[in-house]
């Protein structure tokens, strides 16, 4: 897709739009006559899910490409209601005018005050309604209202119900079921607190009418579950306990207090404890006290949460008839991130797609990936509210156009804060220190896009179904990472929209029927530079077969395993010729033959999980060792049918021990152990380890296939992705001060270590 001039930003959302023979022109105004830019205005085509959408430029005016007839031109923009006109392609300009819309906001609380979050909100009218989720505050907002009539009802997710599907019974060993589904209680409260919609109370707007304070009350479990809520996994959770004074002898009392960071306590938060039985659940008083009793000896897993905060579980060992007085639960409130996004004119941008991308190690490279957080699409006055964070440092991003943005704008790029379409130029913002990182306002930025489009294929030229993807190529210099949805035809054909110059692959997988196959897969590596790209074919392959057997070498006279102790995976190597996820885990016999199906792309089969005692020998195909080899999938000619995966019991060890500057033992510190062979620096990798040290220093490392190591004791390690420690470039820096080990075949060594206390 190529700019136009003015500030119009052109895109024909069709694979194949039929050519148009004229033009709709005219312009989008507000009710006083003043001209409205970057409207969004949309023609559908007849008996078609295509279309054509343009923005209108700074004084309001737009052209649509339309073929002949006559057709209804829809304008929308943020704050206002939609409105449409109808016109002969090629007559007289047309005017649409836009009223301002209403708007409804409120907040949703639980019987204690709580707010309920991240839940959903839906205002309901008679031609349509908007849907929208409660912010950490409980607050929600729904604009660009037409005048009317509406409902509020709030839908809330609650504990997971169970239903017997079938009274046959199941047995395994001495334990007895009933298959049976679980699935979440759904409830719907609809303002001000009626369980129909007949209970309702009807909210009548008028044009730009501002209805604030439609607030609910949500009872008991009609408030649903909160995020990170301990009680889950529990029974209902009572109301504030009324701690006793004198707990029975015979048994042990845990008693405690739930603060926040801040050492300040926070009531009424869920408090359950694990014990062998039954688990106990209550709510902490004003001061943030709580107790378990009638416990008996052993160690227990206390967990706290209350709305605002992560959860947070600790380990608590009791004696025989102890009373505990003093356990100290800490929570550690959200983070927040809050601002505006606005266009080039200073109108805010409803509907943008916003994240927080965070600069981690994955799958072997460096870029920045989405975060876990919560939060809404911006609303109509552009406003946003990301909460959930842990400690961090964070990038927001907007993302206005494509498939997956409610705001649909074409023309405009993923914008990173505080305005910028490249990553290196992107402002990261920290938050742990200050809870709430407000203010964080920034413009969507006008780009030069393109739209990829093209068919999905089977093998025998089908139209293929299941998932379509666009992500940017591991091979690309691209730093922004995560995956693009299409709009999709029934006939196999898709489009991917405003999507910004770099490499990217699209990937379509269907049919995912076991652990064991991972169904069709195909892909198709895309280019954009400076137009759209068109005719791309994604042919789906049903891929190659992996077959083989698991056997055991008892060298030193032990007992084999069972086999299927044994977990198998081939493991993707380049991520753009393979799925990213969910790759096909060996299903293993009795007999130790396995099989595995529907495998895409170069792959290594790696030994997830071994047996206790055992480690992986060789794994050998048609009598040749490709342990640790790349090999090539994709096609029935590329399958392996005699996969020999070969376990011994001759085990290595590397033991030792790490101590400070003054002999103390350190507990807790990493020991990373790798070859001294670069080549084996792969993710994943059997020649890289980690281990940490035990209460007396000591660690062991298990299963090093033999050879030459680096050995370094480490205080901390990267934090920015769970295989940060593996990056080639730490590993690299921590030669200087490695020793060198000698792992032997089926042999123990030791290294022991000083670190620096300080």
């Amino acid at each position: 897709m190529k700019h136009v001039v003015a500030a119009i930003a052109l895109i024909v959302a069709a694979v194949a739009t039929p050519r148009a023979q004229s033009s709709i022109s005219g312009r989008v105004v507000a009710d006083s006559g003043e001209s409205i830019p970057n409207a969004r205005v949309a023609l559908n085509l007849p008996n078609s899910q295509e279309r054509v959408v343009v923005l209108s430029d700074s004084e309001g005016r737009f052209s649509l490409p339309a073929p002949e007839g006559r057709h209804t031109v829809v304008a929308r923009k943020t704050r206002f209601a939609p409105g449409e006109a109808t016109s002969v392609a090629g007559g007289a300009p047309v005017e649409i005018r836009l009223r301002r819309g209403a708007a409804i906001s409120g907040r949703i609380i639980d019987e204690l005050g709580d707010p309920v979050i991240a839940t959903r909100v839906t205002v309901e009218g008679v031609s349509g309604g908007a849907t929208t989720l409660t912010d950490d505050r409980g607050e929600y907002r729904v604009g660009g209202l037409p005048a009317g009539t509406f409902r509020v009802a709030v839908m809330a997710i609650g504990v997971p119900a169970f239903q017997v599907l079938t009274r046959e019974v199941v047995r395994s060993g001495n334990a007895v079921s009933f298959r049976g589904t679980v699935g979440p209680s759904l409830t719907t409260t609809y303002y001000p607190n009626g369980s129909a919609a007949t209970e309702a109370q009807p909210l009548e707007l008028n044009w730009g009418d501002e209805r604030v304070g439609v607030d609910l009350v949500l009872q008991g479990p009609r408030a649903g579950m909160q995020p990170f809520d301990v009680s889950r996994r529990g029974p209902m959770i009572p109301g504030p306990q009324r701690l006793p004074t004198r707990p029975p002898p015979s048994t042990g009392v845990i008693r405690g207090r739930v603060t926040g960071s801040n050492g300040l306590p926070v009531p009424y938060a869920v408090v359950r404890l694990d014990a062998p039985g039954r688990p106990q659940l209550v709510r902490t008083l004003l001061d943030g006290r709580f107790e378990f009793r009638d416990l008996p000896a052993g160690t227990h897993r206390v967990s706290a949460s209350k709305v605002g905060y992560f959860e947070r579980e600790i380990q608590v060992p009791l004696k025989q008839a102890e009373t505990l007085d003093d356990v100290q639960c800490v929570l550690e409130a959200f983070n927040v991130v809050a601002g505006r996004v606005f266009d080039e004119y200073g109108d805010p941008v409803e509907g943008a797609r916003m994240q927080v991308l965070q600069l981690r190690y994955e799958g072997g490279r460096r870029r920045l990936v989405p975060a876990a957080s919560f939060g809404a699409a911006t609303d109509d006055r552009g406003a946003y509210r990301l909460f959930g964070l842990r400690p961090g440092q964070y990038i927001v991003s907007a993302e206005v156009g494509g498939a997956s943005a409610t705001a649909d704008l074409p023309g405009y790029a993923r914008t990173l804060f505080p305005g910028t379409v490249v990553a290196a130029q992107a402002l990261a913002v920290t938050v742990g220190q200050v809870v709430e990182a407000t203010g964080l306002d920034f413009p969507v930025v006008r780009a030069a896009s393109a739209t990829i489009s093209g068919r999905r294929v089977t093998a025998t030229g089908e139209p293929a179904g299941g998932t379509l993807q666009l992500l940017p190529s591991q091979h690309s210099v691209s730093a922004v990472g995560g995956p693009a949805d299409a709009r999709i035809y029934p006939d196999g054909r898709f489009e991917f929209p405003n999507v910004a110059p770099g490499d990217y692959v699209i990937q379509s997988y269907h049919g995912r029927r076991t652990s064991s196959i991972e169904g069709e897969f195909g892909a198709a590596r895309v280019t954009v530079i400076d137009g759209d790209v068109k005719g791309v074919v994604v042919r789906t392959s049903s891929g190659s077969s992996i077959q083989g057997r698991i056997a055991f070498e008892p060298s030193l006279g032990t007992n084999p395993p069972n086999p299927w102790d044994v977990a198998l995976s081939p493991i993707p190597i380049d991520y753009d010729l393979s799925p990213q996820n969910n790759f096909a885990s060996a299903d293993i016999r009795p007999n130790g033959s396995f099989v595995m199906d529907g495998i895409n792309g170069p792959r290594r089969l790696e030994v997830i999980t071994t047996p206790p005692g055992w480690v992986l020998k060789d794994i050998r195909a048609g009598g040749i060792d490709v342990t640790d080899q790349v090999l090539p999938f994709g096609t029935a000619d590329e399958s392996l049918r005699d996969v020999e995966v070969t376990f011994t019991d001759r085990v290595t060890e590397l033991i030792g021990s790490v101590r400070d500057d003054r002999a103390r033992p350190m507990v807790a510190a990493s020991v990373i152990v790798f070859s001294t062979d670069r080549a084996r620096w792969y993710p994943r990798s059997r020649y890289v380890q980690r281990a940490r040290t035990e209460t007396d220093g000591s660690f062991s490392i298990a299963g090093l296939p033999a050879g030459n190591y680096y050995a370094i004791p480490v205080r901390d390690v990267p934090a920015d992705g769970d295989d940060a420690w593996q990056e080639p470039a730490f590993l690299e820096s921590l030669i200087p001060a490695a020793l060198s080990v000698l792992v032997g075949d089926g042999g123990r060594s030791s290294v022991n270590f000083r670190l620096s206390g300080r």
